[in-house]
C-alpha cells in the first residue's frame, strides 16, 4: 500500500482504484460495520461513504483516496496545520503515487483545503467544492466555533498523557460518536449516564453527528436538522454534552483558520486557474449556542447569492434544494453531480 509522509513527518497510507486521470478524494476508504454502521445509518450517514464515492469513480478514473480527516485526528499537529502545510500534504500524496496532474475533490473543511491547494499550484486538471463556499466563506465564524471547542477541551482536563491518542474520524466511514470534532463539529451518542459526549473533524457540520444538530436543538430551531436519520438527537439534553477530543485535537484547526482570517478568497479567484466546480445543499445553514460561540455559520448563502458572480469568476455551480450539510455529502448526491462534471472535463 502506497504511503506519503506528510510535513510533521508522520505517515498516510493510500489506496489507489482504478485507471485513468488522476483524482484526489480525501475520504476514508473503509466502511463501517456491525453495531457502527447502523448508528450512522441513523444519523443519515452511508456507512461506506467514502467506498461508495471510490466505486461511484474508479472505473473512468485512477482514485487515490486517503484518509487525511482522520489522519489528523490521530496525529494532532496543533502547531502545524496551516493552509500551507496542508496544500504540502495533498501534493505529497500526490507524489507518493506519481501523479504529476490529478483533480482533486473534498467536503467542507477538505473543500477549503482545496481551494488551497489550487492557489498554490498549477498541478490540479480540475476542482471540485462541497460544502464550503469559494467565495464569502465563513473563516470568521469558524474561528469562533473552533476557539470556543478548543477552550472546552481545555476546561475538560484531558490528562496530557492521552492526548496523543487517536480519536474518531470524520470522514464519513469509520467515525466514531461521541465527542466534538476540533473545529466544533460534534457527534452524539447518549452515554450510560444520561450524559452525552461528542467526536468529530475539522469543519462546520462535516457529519450527520456534527454540531450543528445540538446547535439547532439548543435554539429550538429544527431537531435534528433534516439529516434524514431516526436518531433521537432532539430529545436530548445538549447542555449535558462532553467535549472529550483532546487539546492538541482541537488546536490544530485553531491554527488553521486563524491561519485563514487574512485569506481574501476574491481576490484569489484569478489564482484557481483549473476548471472548477462548487456544489451546496440550499439549507446548509448552520446556528451554534452560546456554548460553541453563539455563531451562524453560512455555507449555503454565499453561493446562492453569490451564484452568477461565481459563474462569471469561472465556477460551475450546483445548489441541492432542501439538502443540508450532511444530506448533500452523501454518495447517492455527490456522484450525479461530480462523476459527469469531471468526465466532461477530460472531454469524455
Amino acid at each position: 500500500m502506497p504511503e506519503a509522509r506528510l510535513h510533521d513527518g508522520s505517515v498516510i497510507e493510500i489506496e489507489v482504484h482504478g485507471t485513468g486521470p488522476a483524482l484526489l478524494l480525501p475520504v476514508d476508504p473503509r466502511p463501517a460495520a456491525g453495531e457502527r454502521a447502523e448508528e450512522l445509518r441513523s444519523w443519515g450517514m452511508d456507512p461506506a461513504l467514502g467506498r461508495s464515492l471510490v466505486e461511484g469513480l474508479s472505473d473512468v478514473f485512477r482514485v487515490v483516496a486517503f484518509d487525511y480527516e482522520g489522519h489528523v485526528m490521530a496525529a494532532p499537529k496543533p502547531g502545524t496545520l496551516t493552509p500551507d502545510a496542508v496544500a504540502t500534504d495533498l501534493l505529497a500524496v500526490a507524489d507518493a503515487v506519481g501523479a504529476g496532474r490529478f483533480a482533486y475533490y473534498g467536503y467542507s473543511w477538505l473543500a477549503l483545503s482545496g481551494l488551497q491547494l489550487a492557489v498554490r499550484t498549477d498541478r490540479l486538471w480540475a476542482l471540485a467544492m462541497g460544502g464550503f463556499p469559494p467565495l464569502a466563506g465563513p473563516y470568521a465564524e469558524m474561528l469562533k466555533v473552533t476557539e470556543a471547542t478548543h477552550e472546552l477541551a481545555v476546561a475538560a482536563g484531558a490528562p496530557p498523557e492521552c492526548r496523543e491518542s487517536p480519536s474518531p474520524r470524520a470522514s464519513g466511514d469509520g467515525t466514531e460518536s461521541g465527542r466534538a470534532s476540533g473545529d466544533g463539529t460534534e457527534s452524539g451518542r447518549a452515554s450510560g449516564d444520561g450524559t452525552e459526549s461528542e467526536s468529530a473533524s475539522g469543519d462546520p457540520a462535516r457529519d450527520g453527528r456534527a454540531l450543528e444538530e445540538p446547535a439547532r436543538d439548543a435554539e429550538g430551531t429544527g431537531g435534528t436538522g433534516g439529516t434524514g436519520g431516526t436518531g433521537d438527537a432532539g430529545d436530548l439534553d445538549w447542555s449535558t454534552v462532553e467535549v472529550t477530543l483532546t487539546e492538541p485535537q482541537t488546536r490544530q484547526f485553531v491554527t488553521l483558520y486563524r491561519a485563514l482570517q487574512d485569506f481574501d478568497d476574491r481576490t484569489a479567484q484569478p489564482r484557481v486557474t483549473c476548471p472548477r466546480l462548487c456544489f451546496v445543499g440550499s439549507a446548509d445553514e448552520i446556528s451554534y449556542g452560546e456554548r460553541w460561540g453563539g455563531v451562524r455559520v453560512s455555507l449555503a448563502a454565499p453561493v446562492i447569492d453569490r451564484r452568477a458572480e461565481l459563474e462569471a469568476l469561472g465556477w460551475d455551480v450546483r445548489v441541492l434544494d432542501g439538502l443540508d450539510h450532511t444530506q448533500a455529502m452523501q454518495p447517492a448526491r455527490v456522484l450525479p453531480i461530480l462523476r459527469p462534471w469531471l468526465l466532461s472535463r477530460t472531454g469524455r
